[in-house]
């Protein structure tokens, strides 16, 4: 009631931690009052702060909660927000309840929340189960997009030895390919130095002309310069090097 007589500004901050107070105390009672705030702009915050908070004291009766949410995007916030809660405690019970989901959409949002609250602690457990066991190609590769663009700013030493680790395969090269395409606009040289160590060679070729094209888009000179002076195929060095 307070909070009515608040600028918008202010009562947003207010709707934050009144959703986490109130779900540290009463998470039931806090989940029955973000059914009327749902039509406000913090409504969807308000859930995801409540589902965060039950899901850190007992995940499984948060998620017990997620799966009655009709809103969508509520929904899919709570979802994430207790996956990376549970992930961050016990991984392999969140995924078991992935596993349990029957909507796509619940699994692509869990999956997500997983991914993003296992790498917090192992980062490369994290894309192991994502390579080998997220079976949707969009869920998995925003996995290994959000999962590597992080670690590799964070701890950039550690991704590079988890990456050449990695056996050379089918699995590794979509982990290579996925990685050098988001890093495109933030760091071009590591991309496409990444994409050149693909092991198939017609998916080698295709995301480094690519690669080399947004880059050459972006920036022609310092591209051709630098693929001038590179390991690259001939036939890359006469497409995007120096035009004579």
């Amino acid at each position: 009631a307070w909070a009515e007589s608040l600028d918008d500004y202010t009562r947003s901050s207010v709707m934050d931690s009144l959703a986490e107070g109130w779900a540290a105390k009463d998470p039931k009672g806090a989940a029955k009052a973000s059914e009327k705030l749902l039509e406000y702009d913090f409504g969807d915050e308000f859930v995801m702060n409540v589902a965060g908070q039950w899901a850190s004291s007992n995940p499984t009766e948060a998620a017990a909660w997620a799966s009655t949410i009709t809103h969508n995007d509520a929904r899919s916030v709570a979802h994430l927000e207790i996956g990376t809660e549970w992930a961050m405690d016990d991984p392999a019970k969140a995924i078991d309840w992935i596993n349990s989901l029957s909507k796509d959409e619940d699994k692509l949002y869990a999956s997500l929340g997983v991914a993003l609250g296992w790498s917090e602690h192992d980062p490369g457990a994290a894309l192991g189960w994502a390579v080998n066991s997220v079976k949707t190609p969009e869920t998995r590769q925003r996995i290994i997009e959000d999962v590597m663009l992080d670690w590799s700013s964070t701890d950039p030493t550690a991704a590079a030895e988890w990456l050449n680790a990695q056996p050379k395969g089918p699995q590794n090269d979509e982990v290579l390919g996925t990685f050098s395409s988001a890093i495109i606009d933030v760091d071009p040289e590591s991309a496409v130095t990444w994409a050149s160590t693909i092991s198939d060679e017609g998916k080698r070729n295709e995301n480094l002309n690519t690669l080399l094209e947004e880059w050459v888009a972006m920036d022609g000179n310092a591209a051709r310069k630098w693929v001038a002076g590179s390991k690259l195929s001939d036939e890359l060095k006469k497409k995007f090097g120096p035009q004579n």
